[in-house]
């Protein structure tokens, strides 16, 4: 059968304590080998997939066969005795369509990031799906929605899609980026194999202390979530297609097909490739503090960091984690 759409249920009185919730795809029933395949945020309402196409579970081997719900809580203020009784409600049709959907995640989808510094100021992060990745590909994809995710340092987030070089599109942006008001937006457009794909992220500092990347309410992310079809035959998983810092290396590598992107024979930074002109298409928004350089040609975008050692921060964690296990029959 297909699964063909997620609804929130929030309860109402915990819905202040509810951070986020994340939906994944597992191929077994231990909810080991999973995928995400949907996220819920505040702001986001019911996501409800095209009529050609759905999330796959069943028997058969390219199907989910269990669904894993967790839920993340914030509880600055310490509150006891709280029922939480939220979840989702799950459509799904026993008539299958005609495609199989499934999520590519990009950005930092691992939250390997070294910490944003302390200071004044804005600061950017750019990660890089190169076009190694995705000439691997055995087919175009597809895509019919797109999640942007940062916390409440979060500034402006956007993507944008490259082939032979140039500019193809600015896939989704929020100028304004605020926590309490995320959104899927639906598309429709074509990734091709070959084609590029960065995931900007800018971020206010702090100026009494980093900001360190976790699952945290009081750190940071910077993840991007594509829904597609059809579904690729070894798809990516948890992992995406993106960055991942190594601290046992002390260095930062591109992720794709689950292993760390080799060219040449030689291990790739990320990000490999940066925006060039014309693909940081700010119409409004802060003022920009800095310039980077870019194939000879200056533009006003601050320079997206990148890092090639870890901070060693540890930040204590702010959430509670809980997760169901729905066997899928």
């Amino acid at each position: 059968m297909h699964i063909v759409a997620f609804e929130p249920l929030l309860s109402d009185a915990s819905r202040h304590f509810v951070h986020h919730f994340l939906v994944y795809g597992c191929y077994d029933e231990e909810g080991i080998y999973c995928a995400t395949t949907w996220a819920w945020a505040p702001g986001i309402e019911i996501f409800v997939a095209p009529p050609e196409a759905g999330f796959r579970v069943g028997p058969s081997p390219e199907a989910y066969k269990t669904i894993l719900m967790e839920i993340h809580f914030t509880n600055f203020e310490h509150a006891s005795g709280v029922l939480d009784q939220s979840g989702i409600r799950v459509h799904y049709t026993a008539k299958l369509r005609e495609h199989d959907l499934d999520v590519l995640q990009l950005g930092d989808a691992l939250i390997t990031q070294h910490p944003i510094p302390q200071g004044e100021g804005i600061v950017t992060f750019e990660y890089n799906c190169p076009m190694e990745c995705t000439a691997k590909y055995p087919h175009a994809l597809h895509v019919v929605s797109d999640l942007l995710h940062m916390h409440k340092a979060g500034s402006i987030m956007y993507s944008t899609q490259w082939r032979h070089g140039a500019l193809v599109r600015e896939i989704n942006r929020v100028e304004f980026y605020q926590y309490d008001f995320q959104h899927t937006i639906p598309l429709s457009f074509t990734i091709e194999p070959g084609d590029r794909l960065n995931t900007h992220c800018t971020y206010h500092k702090n100026s009494d202390h980093a900001i360190p990347f976790g699952l945290g309410s009081r750190e940071e992310m910077c993840m991007e979530y594509l829904a597609y079809w059809p579904k690729l035959p070894n798809p990516p998983g948890l992992a995406g297609c993106g960055f991942m810092h190594d601290p046992a290396l002390g260095r930062n590598f591109t992720i794709c097909d689950n292993e760390y992107l080799q060219v040449d024979g030689e291990y790739t930074y990320n990000p490999t490739v940066m925006d060039p002109p014309g693909g940081d298409l700010i119409r409004f928004g802060v003022k920009n503090p800095g310039v980077y350089q870019c194939a000879d040609v200056v533009t006003s975008m601050p320079a997206a960091e990148q890092s090639n050692h870890a901070s060693g921060l540890i930040a204590p964690m702010f959430f509670v984690f809980c997760s169901f296990l729905f066997a899928m029959m």
